[in-house]
């Protein structure tokens, strides 16, 4: 089977009501939405995944595996509404559970925190769901790696005058 890195954008911050433990991770999720540009797929700071109810549905009646759902609790944060601007109403948002293997199911994480989904899953999210911010297979750190890069160049460049 073959798999993508997914990077879907961070929109979600983590509420003050997120319950966290050593042992299992996150207990209960609590996102505070900064704002929404309309994916179907979204990313917490604490590398959890929300998902639209529209997708929920999608993944629950196909045959697609790796995932559970649990509801959360969804606050705007305190300038949500001066960053918010679509002309469409917020979703339901759930909490998806990634709780497959790879090489068995369509989702897995790999070292805890990249998100990994099957080739097939993947053409099928493309099709129907909006995926406009999500980066698949870009390289880890790559926005790091650009920023030192500038900066060194910059510093280059001080130099020499």
């Amino acid at each position: 089977m073959k798999y993508h890195l997914l990077k879907p954008e961070i929109m979600l911050d983590i509420g003050d009501n997120t319950v966290e433990t050593k042992q299992n991770g996150t207990e209960y999720l609590h996102v505070d939405l900064e704002n929404w540009l309309g994916d179907d797929l979204l990313e917490t700071s604490s590398f959890d995944y929300v998902v639209s109810e529209r997708l929920k549905l999608f993944l629950e009646k196909s045959i697609f595996s790796g995932f559970d759902f649990e509801t959360i609790e969804v606050t705007k944060a305190e300038y949500f509404d001066d960053n918010y601007g679509l002309d469409i109403p917020l979703p339901t948002f759930y909490w998806m559970k990634i709780i497959g293997k790879k090489n068995k199911n369509d989702f897995f994480l790999e070292n805890k925190i990249d998100l990994y989904c099957s080739d097939i899953l993947l053409e099928n999210l493309k099709l129907g769901f909006m995926l406009n911010n999500l980066e698949i297979d870009s390289e880890k750190d790559n926005d790091l790696e650009d920023f030192l890069d500038k900066m060194i160049a910059n510093r280059k460049k001080n130099l020499d005058e």
